[in-house]
C-alpha cells in the first residue's frame, strides 16, 4: 500500500513496527546473540525510518509469525534489522505480506540463514537447540554405554591393520551419562563400529533417531547407519563440532546404500519398524569432508523419539521462501577482493555517500536494469551500491531495490542489503542510505523500462523511444516523461517530452518513432520521469548502428584447419550465458536470454570483457527463433567483434534429426548473417540426442534403405553383425 499516511513495520532480533496511532503499542522485544549490539542497531534503524516520514511501532517475533498482525492494510513497510535470524514460522506470513503488496527493507540478507523455532519458552536456532538438548536423553534409549560398556560392538574397516581403539568413558553429555569414544589413527577408506539393536529398537509411534555426539578438531562429520532386517542399509551424515550436540534424524535423512535388490526405489525410505543393527563411523564415501586422519569422536546415548512440535518446525526450515535478492542463500554471493563501496550515479534514489568498508561484502546476483524500452518485464531491478576492487573492477551489488510492477508480488518493493557486518549499519552514511531508500518507497511512481527499443540497430531501421511506468497507488497520477538523444560530441539530436497521467498498474508510452540520427554510429539515450518538475527516476543507455564491414575477414577452412586472415586459427572459448541468469527459478528468463526480458548490455559487456581477459578468442552462444525480433543477437555480435572475439552460433529450435529450416532461415535472414564475419560456425545440435526407440521410429525406413544399399539385404547385415535387427 502506498498512501500519504504511511505506516511501517520493523522487525528483527528486536522486532519494530511502524504504524499510525490506531495501531499504537509495543510488543515484546525478542533478542538473540549479542543483545546490546542489536538493541542499538534496532534503535538507530528505527530513527532513520522515522526520518523518512514513517510512524513507528515495535513488535515481537511472535507477531511477525501472525498473519492477522502483519498485512499491508496495516503496515506499508517491513524492516528487518537482521534478516539472517528469523523464525521459520514467519516465512508464510512474510510471503503473504509481500504478495499483498507490502514493502520490505532487509538488512544482512540472505534471510533465514539462522532459522528460529519456539522451544522451551524461547526463540532458538537449531544450533542453539541442539546444544541445549545435548544433556537431555532420548525418550527411548537403545544404547546408553553405561550399562553395556563396549560389549557387542565390533569393527569394520577398509584397513583392519590400523589400530583403531574404542572405549566407554564416564564423561558424557549430561550428568551421570557415559559415551563411546573412538580413536582412528589413520583413515584410508572406512572405519565403522556396529552393534545389533535388538528386536524392536523403535517403539510404536517412534520414527526419529535421536543421539548426542561430538568430534575432535579434525573430525567434522559422522555417519549413522541403520541396517534393516532384510539387509538393506540406510546411512545419514551429521555435522560434528567439538561440543556435545543432540541430533534428531527422520527416516528420510537416511539414504539408501546399494545393498539388497528391490530396495532404494523412488519413494522408498528407511523403515524404523524393521531396524535391526546400528553402525557409526567415518567413510570417504559419506563423510566426505574428513581427511585421512587422525580422527576421534564421541557418541552419547542413542535412542528414539516420536515427532514433537519443535521437531516439526526444525524439519520445516529446510525450504526457505524463494524471493529474488532476499532468500534463500543462493540468491546472493560472497564478494572477494573488494576495495571500495560506492553509490551508483545512474540512479536518483540515493545521494552520493562516502560509505565505510565493512569486514565482508555479499552481493545479490545482477539482473537487467531499467535501460531500454519495451522489455516486457513485470519488475524493475535497481542497483544502488556497487562493490569494486582497488583497481576498479566490478565485484558485486551489495545493496539493490526491486520494484514489482506486476506478477505475484505486484505493488511490493524490496530492498536487500547484503552486508553481514551489523556494525556497518550503525555508521551515519549507511543510516542515511537506509533513510533515503525508505523515503523513495513512499512514492508509487517508477520506471519499469525506458529509452530506445533496441541497443544496436541496422542503419535502415526506425528509432522508437518510449517508457513503461509503474503506478503502485490506487489512483491516477500526473507525470512527465522527457527523452533526449545525443551524439558522441554531446550534441542533442532528439528531444521529446510527454505530459500525461499514469493509471494504476503499468502504463506503456511510445514517445516517438523517428529516423536514426544521421552521421552517428553511437548515441546516448536518456529517459527521465518527472513529478512536479522534479526528476524522480531515470534510465540512460547507449545505442549503436551496425553496418557490414567494407572488408570482411571470415574464418575459413582449409586442410582440416580453421584459418583467419591467412593464418591458422584455433577457437579457444566457452559456452556463454549471462551472469544475470544465475540463481533464478524463472526457466524462460534463464533459457531465452536473448529475449527482450532477459538481455542487459551492461551485464553482457562485463561478462565478455572477463572472457577476453582470460585469454579466450571465441564463445558459443545460442538463439531461439522466437527471440529474433528482440534484436539482441545483433548487439552481442557487435560487442564480440569490438573485443576481437568470434561466435559459434547455435540456431534453435531443431537438430539435424528435426531440422526446422523455416525457423533457422528466419534468424539468418533477419540478422543478415552472411554479412557478419563475427560468426565462424553455425551449431545445429548443441547437445545432440537421438531420443528413445519410439522417437527414432520415424527414421526406420531411411535406416532400412541404407542397410540394404550397404549390405544387399537385411539378412546379410544380420549375418555380418552377428545379431538380429529389430523388425
Amino acid at each position: 500500500m502506498h498512501i500519504a499516511d504511511s505506516r511501517l513495520l520493523l522487525v528483527g532480533l528486536a522486532a519494530i513496527v511502524f504504524s499510525g496511532g490506531a495501531f499504537a503499542g509495543t510488543a515484546a522485544v525478542v533478542r538473540s546473540g549479542l543483545p546490546g549490539e542489536r538493541s542499538a542497531l534496532v534503535t538507530a534503524v528505527r530513527e532513520c525510518i522515522k526520518a523518512a516520514g514513517y510512524e513507528t511501532k515495535e513488535i515481537g517475533l511472535e507477531e511477525l509469525c501472525d498473519p492477522s498482525k502483519l498485512k499491508p492494510v496495516l503496515f506499508d513497510l517491513l524492516v528487518l534489522p537482521d534478516s539472517s535470524v528469523l523464525p521459520s514460522a514467519a516465512a508464510e506470513t512474510i510471503v503473504g505480506y509481500l504478495k499483498g503488496g507490502g514493502d520490505i527493507i532487509a538488512l544482512n540478507t540472505p534471510m533465514w540463514r539462522r532459522a528460529l523455532i519456539r522451544a522451551n519458552g524461547r526463540w532458538l536456532t537449531r544450533d542453539e537447540y541442539e546444544r541445549e538438548m545435548a544433556a537431555v536423553p532420548p525418550d527411548h534409549i537403545v544404547f546408553d554405554f553405561a550399562s553395556t560398556g563396549i560389549t557387542g560392538w565390533y569393527r569394520s574397516s577398509s584397513d583392519m591393520d590400523v589400530k583403531t581403539t574404542w572405549s566407554v568413558e564416564d564423561a558424557g553429555p549430561g550428568v551421570g551419562q557415559c559415551s563411546l569414544h573412538v580413536s582412528i589413527p589413520k583413515l584410508s577408506g572406512w572405519d565403522t563400529l556396529h552393534h545389533d539393536a535388538g528386536p524392536t529398537p523403535f517403539p510404536k509411534n517412534h520414527s526419529l533417531t535421536v543421539l548426542t555426539a561430538k568430534g575432535g578438531p579434525n573430525t567434522t562429520q559422522l555417519s549413522i547407519e541403520w541396517t534393516e532386517k532384510d539387509g538393506s542399509r540406510w546411512i545419514a551424515v551429521i555435522p560434528l563440532t567439538t561440543e556435545w550436540r543432540q541430533y534428531v534424524l527422520t527416516p528420510k535423512d537416511f539414504r539408501f546404500w546399494a545393498s539388497v535388490p528391490n530396495r532404494g526405489y523412488p519413494g522408498d525410505c528407511f523403515k524404523p519398524e524393521n531396524a535391526a543393527k546400528l553402525a557409526v563411523g567415518l567413510a570417504f564415501t559419506h563423510t566426505a569432508s574428513v581427511g585421512h586422519g587422525p580422527h576421534e569422536y564421541w557418541v552419547g546415548p542413542v535412542g528414539t523419539a516420536s515427532m514433537k512440535p519443535e521437531y516439526q518446525e526444525f524439519f520445516g526450515t529446510i525450504d526457505t521462501p524463494k524471493l529474488d535478492t532476499l532468500s534463500p542463500s543462493y540468491k546472493l554471493f560472497d564478494c572477494r577482493d573488494v576495495g571500495s563501496l560506492s553509490v551508483r550515479d545512474d540512479q536518483v534514489i540515493v545521494d552520493q555517500l562516502n560509505l565505510p568498508m565493512p569486514a565482508a561484502v555479499r552481493s545479490v546476483h545482477p539482473r537487467p536494469t531499467v535501460n531500454g524500452f519495451d522489455k516486457g518485464r513485470d519488475w524493475r531491478w535497481i542497483p544502488i551500491v556497487e562493490a569494486r576492487s582497488a583497481k576498479g573492477e566490478w565485484r558485486g551489488v551489495p545493496v539493490a531495490v526491486t520494484v514489482h510492477s506486476d506478477g505475484a508480488y505486484k505493488g511490493s518493493i524490496w530492498a536487500s542489503f547484503g552486508i553481514p557486518d551489523l556494525n556497518w549499519y550503525m555508521s551515519p552514511p549507511v543510516l542515511r542510505l537506509i533513510e533515503q531508500i525508505a523515503k523513495r518507497m513512499r512514492n508509487p511512481l517508477f520506471l519499469v523500462d525506458g529509452g530506445a527499443n533496441y541497443y544496436t540497430y541496422f542503419k535502415d531501421q526506425q528509432l522508437v523511444l518510449g517508457a513503461t511506468v509503474a503506478n503502485l497507488s490506487l489512483g491516477s497520477l500526473q507525470m512527465q516523461l522527457r527523452f533526449r538523444c545525443s551524439g558522441d560530441g554531446g550534441l542533442e539530436v532528439i528531444k521529446k517530452q510527454v505530459i500525461t497521467e499514469a493509471a494504476p498498474g503499468n502504463t506503456r508510452i511510445v514517445c516517438c518513432e523517428t529516423n536514426l540520427p544521421a552521421a552517428q554510429n553511437r548515441c546516448y539515450v536518456t529517459c527521465e520521469l518527472l513529478q512536479g518538475g522534479k526528476v524522480v527516476d531515470r534510465a540512460a543507455h547507449q545505442i549503436f548502428i551496425w553496418q557490414p564491414k567494407k572488408e570482411k575477414h571470415f574464418v575459413t577452412i582449409a586442410n582440416g584447419e580453421f584459418y583467419l586472415k591467412g593464418k591458422r586459427w584455433r577457437p579457444h572459448g566457452v559456452n556463454y550465458m549471462p551472469s544475470s541468469g544465475i540463481g533464478t527459478e524463472d526457466g524462460p528468463y534463464f533459457e531465452y536470454w536473448l529475449d527482450r526480458r532477459s538481455y542487459d548490455p551492461e551485464v553482457i559487456q562485463r561478462d565478455l570483457e572477463h572472457i577476453k581477459d582470460m585469454g579466450f578468442n571465441s564463445v558459443s552462444i545460442f538463439i531461439y527463433s522466437h527471440s529474433t525480433e528482440a534484436q539482441n543477437l545483433l548487439d552481442i555480435l557487435r560487442r564480440l567483434d569490438d573485443l576481437g572475439l568470434k561466435a559459434n552460433l547455435s540456431l534453435r529450435p531443431g537438430t539435424p534429426m528435426d531440422f526446422r529450416w523455416p525457423e533457422i532461415k528466419k534468424i539468418i535472414e533477419y540478422y543478415r548473417l552472411w554479412e557478419n564475419d563475427t560468426v565462424f560456425a553455425y551449431d545445429l545440435a548443441w547437445e545432440p540426442m537421438f531420443g528413445s526407440h519410439e522417437d527414432r521410429k520415424i527414421w526406420d525406413r531411411d535406416w532400412e534403405a541404407w542397410v540394404i544399399e550397404r549390405y544387399g539385404s537385411i539378412e546379410n547385415a544380420e549375418k555380418d553383425w552377428g545379431f538380429p535387427i529389430p523388425r
